[in-house]
């Protein structure tokens, strides 16, 4: 077929309804024409009133291409653009040129479908022709040079389809009549509103249910004879109805929770034997939580604390109190009797008046203050007496109480060097010792060992610790901590050596420990005295020996630095 202009004028392009015929379930089931008016004109612009063939037919592009009809000149109805429909009309216009047909009067129109059915391409030849004589109608009317080859279907078609849609006379509205969906048993059957609106009902085959694409706002009621995620919701209504509401009314088992909203997510969880609370708990001034012939239970691997902040009191009227763990109190204490093995107080601690004391039972003690405890009732051993002697947050023995009644506890002794020896040992101790401080963040106090020789020279800090009455044992990890530092580039240039001994000369290292130290930044030396015959007791003296080594490395002279010692011990 060539591909060029032919004159025609075409009048209007109008969708009607058969009037006679009733309108079916379905748009492809209504019965409907559109009907084509036009004039045909010569190249003369002279009316043609012989007989002509009109061949019309449905595409998806307005462009025409060679593929589009066969050799032979008929419509490829395997083309990529073609349509699906295509139907011929002979015409003998009358005097003017002008003629008038109905569309699917000889091939039925197919469903409306404007994906596929977008553009109008009508050929033109004289009848008695072959069909490689169609000469194609283009709308432009520039011999084909643009792409703009076929008619658009105008809004009158469109307006054809909204009116279906509106079911002005049927009861039902089917999409996928075909049931392509249903054959296949799977994909989505749509319904959609508006192109750039894009809101959508559509019927999910694969998962069995409608899905909206956007909100819902429903002004009347809703009837639901099934269940909504699971929940019977006519149950639901029974339920609060009766003052009950039940989850989990089927009893599946396992964790039933209440979630208050989405994004906060916080709920309260049953698992089956105790509630959770996924957040704190505030009670109101005026209000309490009230246990009736019950206990409050704290088991927690992670936090067994019960952490009381209260602007007035906490009042317990339990005749008894029993903890197994520590009792913490930033307030005071009144009127009852405590069985714990362990008190801690944050501040004074008034502990019952004259009138009203408070009785604590126990047979081992760890009782620990920052401030003053007066008042408490001992019933360790009998005596009753009461302890009254507090001394920098320990606690002492008071009069009728043994000392060994007081549990021990983790502590710390920083050990001064007032009492320090300065030794040679007889070889090599060309060296200076130093003593100075540091200034700004995390300072050290120090002794430093400078040497301006060659080799290697040292020299023996000797510092007498007297061990406190308070001490049980040492603490048997990390037990002591010493702090030090070196110039130089490694222990050939300076390095530490640290000793400790008792008064048998019994050393608390073993073998080869807290030797050869040697760190360009301050570093701390951790160590556990595990000496077998170290064995030292309260009141007794242990002797810590440093020594320090130091050389001259070319012009520069090195040093070691001895920083602090900490002694970590078991005590009252």
């Amino acid at each position: 077929m060539q591909k060029f202009f032919a004159k025609i004028t075409v009048f209007l392009l109008i969708l009607v309804y058969v009037l006679n015929l009733t309108i079916q379930t379905s748009i492809a089931a209504v019965p409907t024409i559109i009907v084509y008016e036009g004039r045909l004109l010569d190249s003369s612009n002279s009316p043609i009133a012989t007989s002509h063939s009109i061949r019309f037919s449905l595409w998806t592009s307005a462009d025409w291409v060679a593929g589009d009809t066969t050799a032979g000149g008929a419509v490829n109805t395997g083309a990529a653009n073609y349509g699906g429909w295509y139907e011929v009309q002979t015409v003998t216009p009358n005097s003017n040129g002008t003629f008038s047909v109905n569309l699917g009067s000889s091939t039925s129109l197919p469903s409306i479908d404007f994906t596929n059915h977008k553009y109008l391409q009508v050929e033109v030849k004289a009848a008695a022709d072959a069909d490689t004589a169609y000469q194609l109608m283009d709308p432009s009317g520039d011999s084909g040079v643009d792409t703009d080859d076929r008619k658009q279907l105008g809004t009158m078609l469109y307006a054809y389809v909204a009116d279906i849609a509106e079911g002005a006379s049927t009861e039902t509205f089917v999409l996928d009549e075909d049931n392509t969906i249903e054959t296949a048993a799977t994909g989505t059957i749509k319904l959609q509103f508006g192109t750039t609106l894009n809101k959508y009902l559509e019927y999910d085959y694969d998962n069995s249910y409608f899905d909206f694409n956007g909100n819902l706002n429903v002004q009347g009621n809703i009837t639901v004879s099934g269940l909504v995620d699971g929940v019977d919701v006519s149950a639901l209504g029974q339920q609060t109805a009766s003052n009950t509401f039940t989850l989990d009314s089927d009893d599946t088992g396992g964790n039933v929770d209440l979630i208050f909203g989405t994004t906060v997510a916080e709920y309260i969880r049953h698992d089956g034997t105790l509630f959770h609370l996924s957040d704190d708990i505030r009670i109101p001034t005026d209000k309490k939580i009230e246990l009736r012939d019950s206990a409050i239970y704290i088991n927690s691997s992670a936090d067994g604390q019960l952490d009381i902040d209260a602007d007035t009191e906490v009042e317990i009227t339990a005749p008894t109190v029993d903890l197994n763990g520590d009792l913490d109190v930033s307030g005071t204490i009144n009127g009852t009797t405590i069985s714990t093995t362990a008190l801690d107080f944050q501040g004074n601690a008034t502990i019952g008046t004259n009138a009203d004391t408070l009785a604590i039972e126990t047979s081992d003690w760890d009782i620990s203050t920052t401030g003053a405890i007066t008042g408490i009732s001992l019933d360790a051993d009998g005596t009753g007496n009461s302890i009254t002697n507090i001394e920098n947050g320990d606690i002492k023995a008071g009069a009728g109480i043994e000392f060994s009644k007081l549990a021990s506890r983790v502590k710390k002794y920083f050990v001064t060097m007032n009492d320090l020896t300065i030794l040679k040992d007889g070889t090599n101790n060309n060296a200076t010792v130093y003593t100075d401080s540091e200034t700004g963040a995390d300072p050290h106090q120090y002794y430093e060992i400078e040497s301006g020789q060659n080799t290697l020279q040292d020299l023996d800090l000797k510092i007498k610790v007297k061990l406190p009455e308070d001490f049980v044992d040492f603490s048997s990890t990390n037990d002591l901590s010493f702090y030090y530092k070196n110039t130089g580039t490694d222990a050939t240039d300076s390095k530490l050596d640290i000793l400790v001994e008792d008064d048998d000369g019994d050393d608390a290292f073993t073998a080869a420990d807290g030797q050869g130290l040697f760190n360009t930044s301050w570093t701390e030396y951790t160590d556990e005295f595990d000496g077998g015959s170290f064995n030292p007791a309260a009141g007794e003296y242990i002797y810590i020996t440093i020594k320090g080594y130091a050389s001259k490395s070319g012009s520069t002279q090195q040093s070691a630095y001895a920083g602090e010692l900490v002694l970590t011990y078991y005590g009252r």
